[in-house]
C-alpha cells in the first residue's frame, strides 16, 4: 500500500509506541490504513520490547519504524516520535485503540476553525462494548486531591455528548496537537515515564492561553491499561509518584502545602490500609516507594525542565 498523501490536507504524523504488544500494533495499523484522510504518515516507537517489528514497514510502507535501544515510557518514546516526524499535526494513539475510519477529518477541522487549539481529544468508547463511552472529557484537577474525574465514563452512548465542547484535559491514548503548539509549549515531560504526562502537557498549553476540546464527530475505540494492568503495582507506583510530581510542578504557596499534606495524611494512610486489606502487598510497597522518591529527590535538575522541539 502506497502512502496517502494529499497537499490539500495539512500532513497529520500519526504515533504510537509498541512495548511487547505486537499483536495489538499489527491490529492498531490495519485499523489506520483503512481511514479515509489522505495525508498520513505513521511513526510506530518500539520502546526496546525485544520484539521482532522489522516487517511492518513492508506491510505498511507509510509507516516509520523507530527503535529505541530502551524503555523510555509513553512520554519518552512519544517524544522520540515526534521527533522524526515531518506533520504539521501530531496525533498521538495508543496501539491498543482502532479508529473509526472518519476520525482524523473532525480533530483536523478543530484546528482550522479555532485557532487557539492546543489540544483536541476524539471520542472514545469501548474496545469490547462498543457503545459504551470511557471519555467524554476530563473535569479538571482539584488543588487539594489532585484527581479529576472521566465526562460520561460508563455511559452508553444515546448522543448525549453530541457537540463540541472546551474540556480541562485531553486523553493521552488519543490526542491531536500540532506542531506550532509544542514549539511554544515544549514536549511531554519525560520525568513522568507513565501517567500524568498528558495532564502535565494540557496543564502547561492551557497556561499558554490555548483551548483543549472533546470532539464527539470523532471516534476512536480503546481496550486499556494493556501495557501495565488494571490494578498492577507499577501502575499504583507511578501512578502515586507523579501525582506529586505534578503537585511540585504547577502549585506554589498555600496549594502546595495542602495537597502536599492531602497525600501525606489522608491518600496515604487510606491507601495503604485499602492494600493490606486486600493482601495486595506490592501495591502497599509501589506506593510507599513512590512516596520516598519524592522525598529523596525533592528539587532534581530536571524536575522544572520541558524538552523543547
Amino acid at each position: 500500500m502506497e502512502s496517502k498523501l494529499d497537499n490539500k490536507s495539512p500532513l497529520v504524523s500519526i504515533i504510537t509506541v509498541n512495548y511487547k504488544q505486537l499483536s495489538l500494533t499489527l491490529q492498531f495499523l490495519q485499523s489506520i490504513h483503512a481511514i479515509t484522510y489522505p495525508n498520513y504518515e505513521i511513526i510506530v516507537v518500539d520502546n526496546d520490547s525485544k520484539e521482532d517489528l522489522s516487517g511492518i514497514p513492508s506491510l505498511y510502507p507509510s509507516t516509520k519504524l523507530i527503535q529505541s535501544n530502551s524503555n523510555l515510557g509513553f512520554a519518552g518514546g512519544n517524544n522520540l516520535g515526534i521527533r522524526h516526524a515531518e506533520g504539521d499535526y501530531m496525533m498521538f494513539l495508543n496501539n491498543d485503540t482502532i479508529v473509526d475510519k472518519t476520525f482524523l477529518e473532525p480533530l483536523i477541522a478543530c484546528f482550522l476553525e479555532n485557532p487557539r487549539t492546543g489540544l483536541v481529544s476524539p471520542m472514545i468508547r469501548n474496545y469490547d462494548n462498543k457503545n459504551t463511552i470511557q471519555f467524554a472529557g476530563y473535569t479538571d484537577l482539584s488543588s487539594f486531591s489532585l484527581r479529576n474525574s472521566v465526562i460520561g465514563f460508563g455511559e452508553e452512548d444515546s448522543g448525549q455528548y453530541e457537540e463540541r465542547t472546551l474540556i480541562a484535559f485531553a486523553h493521552g491514548a488519543a490526542m491531536m496537537t500540532s506542531r506550532d503548539v509544542l514549539k511554544n509549549c515544549g514536549l511531554m515531560s519525560e520525568l513522568f515515564f507513565l501517567y500524568y504526562e498528558e495532564i502535565d502537557l494540557g496543564k502547561r498549553i492551557r497556561n499558554q492561553g490555548y483551548d483543549i476540546f472533546f470532539e464527539p464527530k470523532s471516534v476512536v475505540y480503546h481496550i486499556g491499561s494493556v501495557s501495565t494492568g488494571l490494578n498492577s503495582a507499577l501502575k499504583t507506583y507511578y501512578l502515586a509518584r507523579n501525582r506529586i510530581i505534578y503537585l511540585k510542578r504547577h502549585f506554589t504557596g498555600w496549594k502546595y502545602f495542602a495537597g502536599l499534606c492531602y497525600q501525606i495524611l489522608i491518600a496515604l494512610p487510606k491507601n495503604l490500609l485499602t492494600f493490606l486489606f486486600r493482601l495486595e502487598i506490592k501495591r502497599a510497597k509501589s506506593y510507599i516507594n513512590a512516596l520516598l522518591w519524592n522525598i529523596r529527590n525533592p528539587d532534581r535538575s530536571e524536575l522544572y525542565k520541558n524538552p523543547e522541539l
